[in-house]
């Protein structure tokens, strides 16, 4: 997979998010690490437990005074991380990152062959059910997704742990047992892996101070909790595809 997207910013880890700041900002990977490392700003230090990173806008603004620019914030696209399992196959994305229902029944059918028919037959039913009770009829599409590498990761930290099928686990429709059941069956024999697209940006302030904090926080070295976790656009067609990370 090769990206066409060259200026598309992205994170997959600390050099990365500078060189994608500094492309942003105009400026040189040299002089976002000037102001960060060590020798970060005030306007970052927490108060009475406020993050100074809610306020994307006003953050991103006074980032660009330190770095002696006029801000813009003209991003629309910008590189995401998709957490998931595949069969090792780069082929496997041929039709790209599907909506949750598609996906759901391609998912399912890969590892069909180590079910009876009975117990595919009930684990397509449910997992079914449970997204259409989730959504709601809502016609949510696309999947969920991470700004950065790291959290993706780390989404086990905060309960978002996508090494199954997040339609195996924590919902009423499964009988436990057998959710754990099916859920060895995925990790037996599917691999998991972070898949790195391009997608249009819902807000793009966030976006870039999503940046900023994950220098932060690597900075810091914080724990990587994931903060952006979100529904993209829509389903991602394999051409906007970057790479895949096996994990």
């Amino acid at each position: 997979m090769k990206s066409n997207y060259g200026l598309i910013p992205s994170c997959d880890d600390r050099k990365d998010a500078v060189n994608s700041i500094a492309r942003l900002y105009g400026v040189s990977p040299h002089h976002v690490n000037e102001i960060t490392l060590r020798n970060w700003p005030d306007f970052v230090d927490w108060e009475d437990g406020v993050s100074p990173f809610d306020n994307a806008e006003l953050l991103n603004w006074l980032f660009g005074r330190a770095l002696g620019v006029d801000w813009k914030c003209e991003i629309t696209m910008a590189c995401f991380y998709h957490r998931t399992r595949y069969d090792g196959c780069a082929s496997w994305f041929e039709n790209g990152i599907l909506d949750a229902k598609p996906g759901a029944i391609k998912i399912l059918d890969s590892i069909r062959a180590h079910l009876s028919n009975e117990n595919f037959i009930k684990a397509k039913q449910c997992a079914l059910a449970n997204i259409e009770d989730r959504d709601q009829g809502l016609g949510y599409v696309g999947p969920y997704a991470f700004n950065t590498y790291a959290e993706a990761k780390g989404a086990e930290v905060a309960g978002l742990y996508y090494d199954v099928p997040e339609f195996l686990t924590g919902h009423r429709y499964w009988d436990p047992e057998f959710s754990e059941f099916v859920s060895q069956v995925f990790v037996t024999h599917l691999k998991p892996a972070i898949v790195k697209f391009v997608a249009p940006v819902v807000c793009s302030e966030k976006y870039v101070a999503s940046l900023w904090h994950h220098l932060y926080r690597s900075d810091f070295e914080m724990d990587f909790i994931p903060l952006t976790h979100s529904k993209a656009s829509g389903e991602v067609p394999a051409a906007n595809l970057i790479k895949i990370f096996d994990l």
